[in-house]
């Protein structure tokens, strides 16, 4: 399975798949690390970095 660094993807890309220019994309990422808890301490943490989440998350609500 490949891994998508969001750094290393060119804005034109990123628009297409999120629908969302590159600052605010940047924007959004800060503002949903703006809302996580800081620390769980449960469970297994998560192996994805929060960027690439949010990625996934937005390409996934474009497509719906």
């Amino acid at each position: 399975m490949s891994v998508i660094n969001v750094t290393s993807l060119r804005p034109r890309s990123l628009l297409n798949w999120t629908g969302l220019p590159v600052k605010a994309f940047l924007a959004l990422v800060a503002r949903v690390a703006a809302l996580l808890p800081t620390e769980t301490g449960r469970g297994r943490p998560w192996a994805p970095l929060l960027d690439n989440r949010v990625l996934l998350a937005a390409i996934a609500w474009r497509t719906t």
